[in-house]
């Protein structure tokens, strides 16, 4: 079967990687509650400002959050999940899912549980396991 598109968007693939930290993950969890700034995330979530502001720069630059500062008083920026980026790199895993599901459905499975075409005279070995 023919590989398409094997090169996963850049952009995507920074994505996931920006994702991939416990840290991230629970900052991604409480802004997907709402928009929150620095102090709130920072006694919300119980890490140190320096170590939040590193996370909240990672996500910055692959733009899944974006940003806002208070109008009264620019020093106040608050943070919010970018929904388009978001959408953009679970892109890239539903396409995995969906290809996986049409594999699976062409795919017949042996009783134990191993794809038709892994060994040579597969049927007489399935046969035989019966």
């Amino acid at each position: 079967m023919p590989v398409k598109n094997i090169e996963a968007d850049e952009q995507q693939l920074e994505c996931l990687f920006a994702l991939a930290d416990r840290h991230r993950c629970k900052i991604m969890e409480v802004l997907s509650e709402g928009e929150h700034c620095v102090c709130e995330l920072t006694q919300i979530l119980g890490i140190r400002q320096n170590t939040l502001s590193h996370h909240l720069k990672v996500l910055r630059e692959q733009e899944l959050i974006l940003t806002r500062k208070k109008p009264s008083d620019h020093r106040w920026i608050y943070y919010r999940l970018n929904p388009a980026m978001l959408h953009k790199a679970a892109q890239m895993i539903d396409n995995w899912a969906i290809c996986a599901e049409m594999v699976a459905v062409r795919t017949p499975v042996c009783p134990e549980g191993e794809p038709e075409d892994v060994h040579q005279n597969h049927e007489s070995r399935c046969e035989l396991n019966r």
